[in-house]
Parts: structure tokens; sequence; C-alpha cells
């Protein structure tokens, strides 16, 4: 009689929390690049296996025209086209494209990659300046998508490529790269604190920024 092989199927794991889930540094090795954008064009659910997680949380999967985001920022990203304000949803969106554009594996002229970073900066500035009242739900969201992509986009090798091309005032400069910093060590929840002790957060935003936009930056670090 012959015998029937069944092949092994990886069951799926549900997490609530990306962060809490940990993969054996061997194992990452064996998850092709893409291998999910290859295979679906929607985000990485709850339910995910161990090489989906993998390749999310480790790699930050970016194709030739989508980013594959967590359950927990594309939530963000619902709750933010949610508040109908097209100024807090246009800055979210062209720094979505940013992390499209200039992602990892992503080449380009010095100039394009200049014009990007001060797009970028424009943008964070708006989104810090001029969402109104719904600047916590967009602030939040800035942090999360730094958070999510601390090691692709918005890591120390990539969030400050082509600065030495970059075309903005000394003061702007200075404001933009003191932000970056900012945004970097309180990306994480648990970073909050560390950046209260770790920055000077009205020096990080003495230059550039509106007295509106420093108070609610204040405001969110100090409750």
């Amino acid at each position: 009689m012959a015998t029937t092989i069944t092949p092994k199927v990886e069951t799926p794991i549900v997490v609530t929390n990306i962060q809490d889930v940990v993969v054996a540094p061997d194992k990452i090795a064996e998850v092709p690049s893409g291998k999910v954008a290859a295979s679906t064009a929607t985000p990485v659910t709850a339910v995910s296996t161990k090489a989906e997680i993998v390749a999310v949380k480790e790699q930050k999967i970016v194709n030739s025209s989508e980013i594959l985001y967590t359950k927990e920022l594309q939530s963000l990203f619902d709750r933010i086209n949610a508040t109908k304000n097209p100024t807090v949803i246009n800055a979210i969106n062209a720094i979505k494209q940013y992390m499209i554009d200039m992602g990892p594996g992503k080449t380009m002229t010095p100039e394009t990659g200049a014009k990007q970073q001060v797009t970028f900066f424009r943008n964070v500035k708006t989104l810090i300046d001029y969402s109104d009242n719904d600047f916590q739900i967009a602030f939040i969201t800035l942090l999360r998508m730094f958070d999510e992509f601390k090691d692709g986009v918005f890591s120390e090798m990539y969030v400050f490529r082509f600065m030495e091309y970059v075309v903005l005032t000394p003061e702007d400069r200075k404001a933009f790269l003191r932000i970056l910093n900012l945004l970097k060590i309180a990306a994480p929840v648990s970073g909050r604190k560390e950046a209260m002790r770790q920055v000077n957060i009205p020096k990080s935003l003495e230059y550039s920024f509106t007295e509106e936009g420093k108070r609610k930056i204040h405001v969110f670090f100090s409750s």
C-alpha cells in the first residue's frame, strides 16, 4: 500500500502586536525578499504566518509601487482619513509617497533626492504647525511610521541621505535635522519618556516651527 505524505503547512499564528513576535535570526534569511508583496496587494493582517511577520517587521518590504503596512498603522491611516482634514490627509499621503520613493533599493540623482528631502521636511512641518485639532492623531501616526520603518526608509542610512545637496535656509536645515532626531528617538511608545531625557525639546523646535506647533509638541511630550 502506498504511503501518503501530507506536506507540512505552517500554521498561522495570531498576533496583536508585531513588535512582540520574536523570530530566530537564523530563520530571517530564509524569507525571500518580496515574498509577501508578490503574493498579496493587501497589508499583512493580524493573522499572519511567521514568515510574513518577519518579512514585514524585519525587511519592511517595498516593491515598485506600494508598501505593506501593519494592521495597526493601517488603522491609524484610516483614522487620519476619517478626520476629513485635507491638510493632515495630504501631508500624511505625501510622507507615504516619500517612503516609497526614498525607500531601500531606490536610486536617484542627488538633485532628486535633495528635493524629496525638502518636500519631506515641509510635510512634517505642516503636520506639526497646521494640523489644528487633529494634531494628536497626526503626530501619533507620524511617530508610528518612524517606528514601523526604523530599519528601512527612516533608518540612519536612509533618512539623512542627500543632506549635503539639500537647499534650505540655515534655520530650516537645523530645524529639519533636529526634528528628525526627535522623531527617531521618540518613535517607540517607550521612547516618549526617553525623548524627554535625551532631547532638549525647546531647542529641537527653536527654528522654523510656529509658536502653536511648539506648544502642541511640548504638551504632547509633557502629558
